[in-house]
């Protein structure tokens, strides 16, 4: 059975982008199509507390860094997780 690890994480949130990109591109896309679409994505929420965008000058969609540690296979923000470790 895989184990939960920050690459992981990174590649369902990644996925999530790609799926609704995919799915905003329409029927028959294009790689120009999928490239314009991403490029018009503007405050996408995939529920991991920041929005997503694009533009033709900016294809990393988020600035944001989340310091996260994995204690018994869950993940924990580094707020939460000094929560955790005084318990």
């Amino acid at each position: 059975m895989a184990r939960p690890n920050f690459v992981g994480l990174e590649g369902y949130l990644a996925t999530k982008v790609f799926v609704e990109a995919l799915k905003r591109t329409g029927k028959n896309p294009t790689r120009e199509g999928f490239i314009d679409t991403v490029e018009g994505i503007k405050d996408l929420d995939i529920q991991a507390g920041n929005k997503i965008s694009f533009s033709k000058e900016n294809h990393q969609g988020s600035q944001t860094v989340y310091p996260t540690v994995i204690l018994g296979g869950k993940f924990y923000a580094i707020d939460d997780w000094n929560k955790v470790r005084r318990q």
